[in-house]
């Protein structure tokens, strides 16, 4: 039985050749999509109560607008987490309904990021922001933190 090669090309794919990005998910009914799309729908929800800091409204309107770009088999979807004017991008890619990897794009100077050894959340501290934007790597639409912590 042979198992595909999985390569990490997150980078490259989201600066190459002409794809056609869309927002708030991709089209079709695949479990993948119908999951994005629901965590849009989550996010312009959450972004109507009260309450949202600075890098939770960051991250809702990263998911109300994620950008989903599909090339040679592969499908990207790239988050822009912005907070008063800077910004980073993370991307979550998929060969067909299986998540490959997982990429940083950009981070603005002075914004860090930090993993304990012995958890799965990938925290983000944007300097001069009194916030940490949570991330999940390995499941991109969990809340933070991630599932099992």
């Amino acid at each position: 039985m042979s198992r595909p090669v999985v390569a990490v090309l997150s980078l490259v794919m989201l600066g190459s050749a002409p794809s056609t990005p869309t927002r708030g998910g991709a089209p079709g009914t695949d479990s993948v999509a119908a999951a994005w799309k629901a965590r849009a729908e989550l996010a312009s929800k959450r972004l109507e109560s009260a309450g949202l800091d600075a890098c939770d409204r960051a991250v809702e309107m990263a998911f109300k607008s994620a950008e989903v770009s599909t090339k040679g088999g592969k499908r990207m979807f790239a988050l822009r987490l912005e907070i008063e004017g800077q910004a980073m991008q993370v991307a979550w890619g998929y060969n067909g309904q299986k998540l490959a990897d997982f990429s940083i794009v950009t981070l603005p100077p002075r914004w860090f990021t930090r993993q304990e050894v012995s958890q799965k959340t990938l925290t983000v501290l944007p300097a001069d922001f009194d916030c940490a934007l949570d991330l999940c790597p390995n499941a991109p639409l969990a809340s933070a933190p991630c599932p099992g912590e």
